[in-house]
């Protein structure tokens, strides 16, 4: 329901507690395929076993079964077609690949 890109000037802060887990707090910008720039503040939490966190660490490519890496996005758009995100609740789903963090996104129906 959503296409566009990701500019850069966005960042992220993961902060490792004691047990492990990373809770991960990010905020970056998405300009619709129409143009029309969407905010984005991104809070969520990562828990992997040592031996998974090296390897994510690393680069490698992870099977995001073998972790947990969830979110709860939250969109500002402008008023328009694009409204509809500034009411609605999201969670997601977020994964390593090897070119980055692929973020599959759902509505909360």
């Amino acid at each position: 329901m959503l296409n566009g890109r990701i500019i850069p000037g966005g960042s992220d802060w993961p902060l490792i507690r004691q047990d492990g887990a990373s809770q991960i707090s990010a905020r970056y910008t998405i300009i619709a395929d129409d143009g029309a720039p969407i905010y984005v503040r991104n809070d969520g939490l990562r828990v992997s076993s040592p031996e998974i966190l090296t390897r994510l660490r690393a680069g490698e490519a992870v099977d995001p079964a073998d972790y947990y890496f969830r979110s709860t996005p939250c969109f500002e758009a402008p008023v328009g077609p694009h409204g509809w995100l500034n009411q609605t609740i999201f969670i997601a789903s977020l994964g390593r690949t090897e070119a980055g963090v692929l973020i599959s996104v759902y509505r909360v129906t």
